[in-house]
């Protein structure tokens, strides 16, 4: 079988965690790497693959939009989750500075002239409050049920449970080894190949 994943940096994990010793050719592509030339390389390749995991990519990603391939290619393409829960790290905001993560707390007494212990003192239960923290489980799992109804693999109950006792996300949208590899349990029952997984030392 030969299985390709399209999609941002959670597809390679995914794509590693299935079992290699079985004859399958398993490739990943990270779209978001790619230029419009190089997506059309791609998408002309896609024939040769028995099944297409792809998540949700929009006009921008050209080719390998998911409505062009599904139009094209509608006995291939299973359509995928891009993994993404807020709901355990409220705090954490992405902005285009030199690293993505940011706490709001900070950036917001930066940005008011607050001091470091100003700063310090709104870690507390009625800055969460105010700023909604305690929301932020209900927003986000209503938020990934509403997502899901465009793919095919639903994984939205498993985060939902799974959450309340693992450690699924290291940030809102970095899903931990453990996840990851539960997803790749439900990909591989999506399209039959029971649950063959390639050994990953990180998993615990």
């Amino acid at each position: 079988m030969r299985i390709i994943f399209l999609g941002n940096c959670q597809t390679k994990p995914l794509a590693q965690y299935i079992n290699p010793y079985n004859n399958y050719l398993i490739k990943y592509v990270l779209v978001h790497e790619l230029n419009q030339e190089q997506m059309k390389q791609i998408f002309s390749q896609i024939g040769n693959f028995d099944i297409v995991f792809s998540q949700l990519l929009g006009q921008r990603f050209g080719a390998l939009a998911t409505a062009n391939i599904e139009q094209t290619y509608p006995e291939k393409i299973v359509k995928i989750h891009n993994l993404y829960f807020a709901g355990l790290h409220p705090d954490l905001l992405s902005v285009p500075l030199p690293a993505l993560g940011h706490s709001r707390i900070i950036l917001w007494s930066y940005f008011n002239g607050k001091s470091v212990d100003e700063c310090l003192k709104r870690f507390s239960w009625r800055w969460y409050e105010k700023f909604g923290y305690f929301d932020s489980w209900k927003h986000s799992i209503r938020e990934l049920y509403r997502r899901e109804q465009w793919v095919d693999v639903k994984f939205a109950k498993d985060i939902e449970e799974l959450s309340r006792s693992k450690a699924t996300f290291f940030t809102f949208n970095h899903p931990s080894s453990f996840l990851l590899i539960e997803y790749a349990k439900k990909l591989c029952r999506y399209i039959g190949l029971g649950q063959e997984f390639f050994p990953c030392e990180y998993y615990r």
